[in-house]
């Protein structure tokens, strides 16, 4: 009898079904961490995978984020990938923060990152919060 497969334990890398949004909501958690915003017009978010794996490329998958502000005014602004390309926007104030969820994640460019671009101004303690996967598979050797 072949041994179960256990996704916590395996030694390989880019699994086939890694890149599955079933196969992430079941074994892999997500990757949270909230970005206190300052009040640069552009802020890095999510760093590119190949910029912090040595032999691997990645993908990043946005499972949703949250934006928090304890202004009463609205506050808010765009997450973009690398390219410039918008991915989501938030609009929030201390009476209804923005909370976005997805049942199938976006799925960024390959080794590309997440930055935020803020409209208008921020007050201090606002925060993003990013809900992410990374996939990640081995660089190919060329010949």
């Amino acid at each position: 009898m072949a041994p179960k497969f256990d996704p916590w334990n395996s030694s390989r890398k880019g699994f086939a079904r890694s890149d599955a949004p079933a196969f992430q909501r079941e074994w892999q958690a997500f990757s949270p961490s909230a970005v206190a915003l300052n009040g640069d017009a552009s802020q890095r978010l999510i760093e590119p995978p190949s910029a912090t794996l040595t032999e691997a490329s990645g993908t990043v998958y946005l499972w949703g984020f949250s934006f928090v502000t304890p202004s009463t005014n609205a506050r808010g602004g765009v997450l973009k990938d690398d390219d410039g390309n918008p991915v989501a926007a938030a609009v929030g104030t201390s009476q209804g923060p923005f909370f976005l969820t997805l049942s199938t994640p976006i799925k960024l460019p390959q080794n590309s990152g997440l930055s935020y671009e803020k409209v208008g101004s921020h007050t201090a303690d606002s925060y993003v919060t990013p809900f992410c996967i990374v996939t990640t598979q081995p660089n190919e050797e060329e010949v």
